[in-house]
């Protein structure tokens, strides 16, 4: 055979392997019909097609698309090609709520009329005032200022539908990610129940290792997909065991990891909380995605391993932040350990009672407040000095306690300009008793 002659042969053979034009528009018309499951009436040149679409648009309306389909493939060899060329459909009833599958068989975002956005569910806290359903929360503070404690304190109530700190809880099961030392995890749940004279509940489960929100995603979405209940809670404790690898200073990597926890806010219902650590300044350690991304913000804060844990709502996105109330942790007798003979304990949050927790304050920042007030108005500088001669608190958690004075509203902050100094007065009155207190550590006569 010639070489010209086998040219004509390959092109002859390449233009039979090409679909013709009508047979393109044809798969393009069916498409749309298996995918709507809707009649087509308008359309482009489909050639000789036109009488067979008769008998596929017939078949929709007695909902026998598809057994006809087959069917005239055996009578017509064409249409399996045309169907060769038709692209994976997907089911109107597998798709996610917010798609539909669009007028050209594609699937397209569901759009929603002011109508359709009043008929949404009214916004449900399922601990009263301080954590919505189906949101995301971020439990911060410094180490061991109680944030496991408070954390494994909420998820015991909400699975038992007890009331927390005076608030209405609604019941639901909880999943609880312990992702640091597993074997602390044990004696916080006999203290809690032996505290509260409860048994164990089936409410509650555990995960006692650390699930990478990144690398583990599918496994724990394969896991809440198989509990018999939707989880109302899921606590991720901590988030740094839960991403490691991560850089927490770049917003777009804490967005990555918190992505898991909003997917399966929106997907289950739940409410996701991550308890995380502060920074030497007070903050949420690392990228201020945080507080971009997390609907509520909760720090704890603590002066001393004898002062009041005071819960601050530091952000809540679709409600009214609470105001800061008072905790204590209080030490629960458990065994004795048979080898050596000393006694277990553990610890259990409850209310504060003593008179700091009336006014929210701990006595470390009622004594920062009262030497302000001996003051006047005078310079962080200088505030801070004064408080380090009276040895009232760290250097280090002198920055968070003003930072908290200021949100209660009982120091003014006045800034002259940009590089300029920065004024502080009290704005809320102290008691003299401890006035008198801390005139005294200060060397200054006390007075009536």
């Amino acid at each position: 055979m010639s070489s010209a002659t086998s040219t004509v042969h390959s092109n002859t053979a390449l233009r039979t392997r090409q679909p013709k034009q009508e047979d393109v528009e044809f798969s393009r018309v069916l498409s749309q019909i298996r995918a709507t499951r809707q009649p087509v009436e308008n359309h482009g040149d489909i050639g000789d097609w036109k009488e067979l679409l008769l008998d596929v648009n017939a078949a929709v309306l007695t909902n026998q698309i598809d057994d006809t389909l087959a069917a005239l493939t055996k009578s017509n060899p064409r249409l399996s090609s045309i169907l060769a060329m038709l692209p994976d459909q997907v089911e109107q009833e597998d798709l996610h709520p917010d798609f539909r599958i669009g007028k050209q068989g594609k699937k397209v975002f569901k759009t929603l009329s002011e109508d359709d956005i009043e008929d949404f569910p009214d916004i449900e806290y399922m601990v009263s005032g301080l954590l919505q359903t189906a949101s995301t929360s971020l439990l911060f503070s410094e180490s061991n200022s109680g944030k496991t404690f408070a954390a494994l304190d909420l998820a015991e109530h909400i699975a038992r539908g007890m009331s927390w700190q005076g608030r209405k809880v609604k019941q639901g099961p909880c999943l609880y990610i312990y992702a640091e030392s597993r074997l602390g995890l044990k004696p916080r749940i006999l203290a809690w129940k032996k505290h509260h004279n409860l048994p164990s509940t089936p409410n509650l489960q555990f995960i006692t290792r650390p699930v990478q929100l990144l690398d583990d995603r599918e496994q724990l979405l394969d896991t809440l997909a198989e509990l018999e209940v939707t989880p109302a809670l899921v606590v991720i404790d901590t988030f740094s065991n839960c991403s490691e690898g991560i850089n927490q200073n770049d917003q777009a990597e804490v967005y990555r990891v918190l992505a898991t926890a909003h997917e399966i806010a929106r997907e289950y219902g739940s409410h996701v909380m991550v308890v995380h650590h502060t920074n030497k300044q007070g903050s949420a350690n690392g990228s201020q995605a945080f507080k971009n991304h997390c609907d509520t913000m909760i720090e704890l804060r603590r002066a001393d391993k004898f002062s009041p844990i005071v819960m601050h709502c530091e952000k809540q996105r679709d409600g009214e932040q609470f105001n800061d109330f008072a905790m204590q942790l209080q030490v629960v007798d458990l065994y004795i350990n048979p080898e050596t003979l000393e006694l277990v304990t553990s610890c259990v949050i409850v209310a504060d009672t003593t008179p700091a927790a009336e006014t929210g304050l701990s006595q470390t920042q009622q004594k920062m407040l009262d030497i302000l007030a001996l003051q006047g108005r005078t310079s962080f500088n200088a505030w801070k000095k004064a408080c380090e001669d009276a040895r009232v608190c760290k250097p280090t958690s002198f920055y968070m306690h003003v930072q908290s004075l200021v949100d209660q509203g009982r120091v003014k902050k006045e800034a002259e300009g940009p590089g300029k100094k920065t004024w502080y007065e009290v704005l809320i009155e102290t008691s003299s008793t401890s006035s008198k207190l801390v005139q005294t550590e200060l060397g200054e006569p006390a007075t009536n």
